[in-house]
């Protein structure tokens, strides 16, 4: 799968990609997905403390939310 990086203003020339997983104190993931520059990039998905899928979707540059989220 091939993935572009969303468009930015020139003047962000220190751009850094970090992928972010957070969990419930049960050890159940509750987050996880990635930001360039603290912008949410690509795909992130959220969970209930039961393990069941809350959402999912992806993040599309600057502009938020992109195509349909589960």
């Amino acid at each position: 799968m091939n993935f572009k990086l969303p468009n930015m203003p020139p003047e962000l020339t220190n751009l850094s990609l970090e992928h972010c997983t957070k969990y419930f104190s049960n050890g159940q993931k509750k987050y996880e997905g990635s930001y360039v520059s603290f912008h949410p990039v690509f795909t992130h998905t959220s969970w209930y403390e039961n393990g069941h899928k809350k959402s999912e979707g992806f993040y599309k540059g600057l502009h938020g939310r992109y195509g349909k989220w589960k």
